[in-house]
């Protein structure tokens, strides 16, 4: 509808994106026949597509990982159980919590990081204009 069309209009961010698929646009398929530009356009959405998910979960595998990993909560959990046996509850609390607020801050930098490259990758990519227009405005993925 035209209010949609303004209200995706006002935003800068969209605006930038649809700038640069414009510019690909015109190096892309100046010349070419509508259905070639047809195709190549939903090929790269897919496969575009694919790649974010792919992304999504190389992060959450990387997470999991880091988790399964980490020697500081390995220690900490070694305190801590050692600390129980012992009969000192207190400290078994404060060395699982110290441990486990410093993965969290580490694991909290990781995925801002992998959030990071995700978000670098739809910004450059100019076929990420359509993904968002297709999410904005409701329609049908493909």
């Amino acid at each position: 509808t035209f209010p949609q069309i303004m209200d995706f209009r006002k935003d800068k961010g969209t605006m930038i994106k649809m700038r640069n698929f414009r510019l690909f646009a015109y190096q892309q398929y100046s010349g070419k026949d509508r259905a070639y530009v047809e195709d190549d356009i939903q090929k790269r959405l897919s496969d575009y597509n694919e790649a974010v998910k792919a992304c999504g979960f190389e992060t959450t595998v990387k997470t999991l990982s880091f988790l399964f990993e980490s020697k500081v909560l390995i220690g900490a959990f070694a305190t801590a159980a050692v600390s129980l046996l012992m009969g000192n509850a207190r400290l078994a609390t404060e060395a699982f919590s110290t441990g486990a607020i410093l993965e969290v801050g580490k694991l909290s930098l990781e995925y801002a990081k992998q959030r990071h490259e995700l978000g670098k990758i739809c910004r450059e990519n100019p076929i990420s204009y359509i993904a968002d227009a297709k999410q904005i405005l409701g329609d049908s993925p493909g």
